[in-house]
């Protein structure tokens, strides 16, 4: 009865054996500690070790000895809250109180797993009954979240329990300490990849307690204490004090992981928000928000989703249930949210939002991006795009345009030129060159020195993968086969799609950042993997790319003069032989094909002619890239596949084809068919097949678990990237097969996202994970009456014979095509903020860039703040005229709140 916080429980044979209450004092207790744990009488009433020794017929030694140890579980506590300030001992609750300080204990939870069982149930079982019956303010039961202080605006009447610094100038002592709800998490196996360690704050006399009876604490100074707090927002956490003493104590300041914290699981799991929230709701200025995403990727509580902007056809505007609350609904199990870790990482409505960031794999906020280069903000716009993307240069010269391809301003006329936009920023950064030193940091301000990562291949995902290891702390090393970092950016693009200097300079950016990259080693040749894991490399990121080039498999084709286009491209680009002699048959339709022709064009001084099995509208090279090609007088011939090269003297002279009548089934599948009867002959003296690309493994995988499918690709989970080796993670083609840049960029994010997960024990890979899925948008049903109707603005080109260099001659926009290029975006999206789900956090107003959302005081009966023992008083009132607005809703079947807004 003195420990559980369970009603039932305490009542005459409410406890049980197989309760958690009395299976944990069985384990950790003797008979005897438990008798003198009874001597207490009641809970959170002080008592010094004379009055309990007394109670215990004991000496004062033998009662400071039990004391002692009681503290060193944690299961009482020191403080000093009386009218003297002396030390004085209570039994506290299980939460806020025991259940975090046993996990605390620096081996007790390991030793014994089940502590953090207790602690995951103790926050739940005593609310499945009690959490809806919660008034605004918590009555004293847990946690309360307090705001971000810079984004509480000045101007509005505030309270000073609301402020971080009211309660860090309220004291003068405090500790930094293991953060329970991320320990007890791993120990379960339910870790989301906030790593636990010392960001939450102890202070005043609990600051002593913590680290005197030996828990895993030590004394800060207040500055240190402001450091942590400032550096938990920079990584998205809640800020949480506790609240069970009234608004004139607090024993601790939290930086809370939403995916692991008990305090807002109490809120979120019954979905019953006056457990933790603020006084604050934030309010989204539609007009100013671009669905940049960023305050939706940060909001703890799912509240903050992407929407639309856009009216529909017949002129209403989109309306975003908003989620019920038990204040004037019969609250059972049904209503409950198990899965609210993933939920809440849903970042859109079904109806949809900006089909610009939906299209884009690596999920840029290309509206935000855009309007900032239109009002002139090119740095911000340059940063804000590499918070998703280290390679803006690079994908503003060879992306494929996907976002453009969906853009809803082709459907009046063209897309808005994203990719040209995000050109001209590229080309005004390497002109004005910025500090890019983003911090590297993990939770506690340090680096995971102890969790060295190796990225095997230096192409764009491995790249990437080693920049965002290295924005959380961690050491990296990038293996290389080739003499030079990039991969197929820098050893199959030509340079005239994608200059080199270019491309090194964001290289730069990544080394800058403390990625070490080691080139001109082979791993499986050089270096094997159990060797690197014996070196301390706790997790490796394949990405070495499709580097092999394919062959056609018909007669002929081993004769000199026949090579695949991959082969071709990467010699020119490493400075081998560039020149061929006489006319140039390139067999492929693809980019990489595409390359070859006009690669192939500057290097002879013959007939460059390209044969593809698909027609012209199915070519998958891009459309500015076919255009390109006619444009530089290379022929292409369609529905043409090979069926012999020619050959005399064990030389090629020409190629025969076979016409394609169908490339595709039913299905989409590919699948040829061809007229054997139906044959052209292309003389030829070099024939360049780009018909695919090929694996090239070596001994990477020798001994490892790694599965390989048929065409050569590693199989891994399509979420976590992880193959059948856990700890070989596989990313960009070598993963899916040949695609673009940008989509090799988004699979390394991911797998930093996984790796960070894996190389702590007890993290899911799965378990709050932002999927990071988004919709489109419907672009048949929207209103559309006013807009810039300015023409798509087109770049220029600098003078010259395309034909004759390999210099990039497109020029990026001027800064007055910028402007008016941006105007022409119609602004799709806007966040949408579920008012009753939101717990007035503030993070989502340090993410905006756009001034866009801001805190509104709309609840202060949510500061009011009691103490623990006032938790009957609170609740039964608020019960009571729970249950009036009930059977007002059944009567009148109107609530007190919207469903929808």
């Amino acid at each position: 009865m003195l420990i559980t916080d369970s009603i039932p429980r305490k009542l005459p044979g409410g406890m049980k054996e197989n309760h958690m209450d009395f299976w944990i004092l069985d384990r950790l207790l003797t008979k005897d500690e438990v008798k003198f744990m009874l001597s207490f009488k009641e809970r959170r009433v002080g008592l010094t070790t004379p009055e309990l020794a007394a109670r215990n017929n004991m000496s004062e030694e033998e009662a400071q000895k039990v004391i002692d140890h009681l503290l060193w579980i944690g299961i009482i506590e020191q403080n000093r809250d009386n009218a003297d300030q002396h030390i004085q001992y209570w039994i506290p609750k299980w939460v806020v109180g025991s259940g975090e300080y046993m996990v605390e204990h620096p081996t007790l939870c390991d030793t014994n797993p089940e502590v953090a069982t207790m602690f995951n149930l103790a926050p739940q079982e005593p609310l499945e009954l009690a959490a809806k019956l919660v008034p605004p303010g918590g009555a004293g039961i847990g946690m309360h979240v307090i705001p971000v202080e810079k984004a509480i605006d000045p101007k509005i009447k505030s309270v000073s329990v609301e402020h971080l610094s009211h309660w860090l100038n309220k004291n003068d002592k405090f500790c930094k300490m293991v953060c329970a709800c991320r320990k007890a998490q791993r120990v379960r196996g339910e870790g989301v990849g906030d790593i636990e360690g010392k960001m939450c704050i102890g202070v005043g006399d609990i600051a002593e307690f913590l680290v005197e009876s030996g828990k895993d604490a030590e004394y800060i100074t207040r500055e240190e204490a402001l450091e942590i707090i400032e550096r938990g927002e920079r990584k998205g956490y809640v800020h949480q004090i506790t609240n069970l003493d009234g608004p004139n104590r607090i024993v601790g300041i939290c930086n809370c992981s939403a995916g692991s914290c008990y305090g807002l699981r109490t809120s979120q799991l019954f979905n019953t928000p006056n457990m933790s929230r603020s006084a604050y709701r934030a309010h989204v200025d539609t007009e100013k928000c671009v669905a940049c995403g960023k305050c939706v990727e940060v909001c703890p509580a799912g509240a903050a989703k992407l929407g639309q902007k856009l009216c529909r056809k017949d002129g209403s505007k989109v309306k975003y249930p908003v989620h019920d609350l038990p204040d004037d609904h019969v609250w059972g199990e049904d209503r409950w949210d198990r899965d609210y870790r993933d939920n809440n990482k849903i970042n859109c409505y079904e109806s949809g939002t900006s089909p610009c960031k939906t299209a884009c794999p690596a999920h840029i906020a290309v509206q935000g991006y855009v309007k900032m280069a239109g009002e002139g903000r090119y740095e911000d716009a340059v940063r804000l795009i590499r918070q998703d993307n280290p390679f803006p240069a690079v994908c503003g010269a060879v992306c494929n345009r996907r976002c453009e391809d969906a853009c809803t301003r082709g459907k009046l006329d063209q897309p808005v030129a994203i990719d040209e936009i995000k050109k001209f920023l590229a080309q005004w950064e390497l002109a004005h060159p910025m500090d890019y030193k983003v911090r590297s940091e993990n939770g506690e301000g340090d680096q995971w020195s102890d969790h060295k990562i190796a990225v095997i291949g230096a192409g764009p995902a491995g790249l990437t993968a080693a920049w965002y290891l290295r924005t959380e702390g961690y050491p990296v090393t990038v293996f290389e086969k080739e003499q030079r970092p990039g991969g197929m950016l820098m050893n199959g693009i030509p340079n005239f799609r994608l200059e080199k200097s270019v491309l090194q300079k964001e290289i730069e950016i990544i080394e800058a950042m403390g990625a070490e990259i080691r080139c001109g080693v082979e791993v499986g040749k050089d270096v094997t993997l159990d060797q690197l894991r014996a070196e301390g490399y706790k997790g490796f990121f394949v990405a070495i790319g499709l580097q092999g080039g394919r062959m056609a498999g018909v007669p002929g084709e081993d004769a000199a003069g026949v090579q695949s286009g991959v082969a071709f491209l990467k010699d020119v680009n490493l400075g081998g032989k560039t020149a061929l002699e006489g006319d140039v048959v390139v067999i492929g339709g693809g980019n990489v094909a595409a390359d070859v022709a006009r690669t192939a064009l500057r290097c002879t001084k013959g007939k460059v002619t390209m044969l593809c099995l698909e027609q012209r509208e199915e070519m998958p090279a891009a459309k500015d890239e076919v255009a390109e090609i006619l444009e530089e007088k290379i022929e292409i011939k369609n529905g043409w596949g090979p069926k012999e090269v020619l050959v005399k003297d064990g030389k090629v002279t020409g190629v025969v084809f076979k016409k394609c009548t169908r490339v595709f089934d039913e299905n989409r599948r590919f699948a040829p068919q061809y007229d054997e009867n139906d044959t052209i002959t292309v003389p030829c003296e070099n024939v360049l097949m780009a018909i695919g690309q090929s694996a090239e493994w070596g001994d990477l995988l020798k001994g490892s678990k790694v599965k390989i499918r048929p065409n050569g690709t590693a199989e891994a989970d399509p979420v976590t990237l992880q193959t059948a080796e856990p700890d070989i993670f596989v990313g960009g083609d070598i993963f899916h097969g040949a695609r673009f840049a940008i989509d090799a960029i988004a699979d390394g994010r991911e797998g930093m996202v996984s790796i960070n997960r894996f190389v702590h024990p007890g993290q899911s890979l799965t378990i709050g994970r932002d999927l990071r899925n988004f919709i489109e948008l419907d672009k048949d049903d929207l209103r559309i009456e006013s807009y810039d109707n300015a023409p798509r603005q087109a770049p220029g080109l600098k003078g010259g014979d395309p034909r004759g260099t390999f210099s990039d001659l497109r020029l990026p926009l001027t800064e007055e095509q910028v402007k008016k290029e941006a105007s022409r975006c119609l602004k799709c999206g806007a966040t949408t903020v579920d008012f009753n789900m939101c717990i007035g956090c503030g993070l989502c107003t340090t993410r905006c860039e756009f001034d866009a959302i801001h805190l509104t005081r709309d609840l202060p009966a949510c500061s009011e703040m009691h103490t623990a023992e006032e938790m009957m008083k609170l609740v039964g009132p608020y019960a009571l005229k729970r249950m009036g607005k009930i059977i007002k809703r059944k009567i009148t079947g109107k609530g007190d709140y919207p469903s929808e807004q």
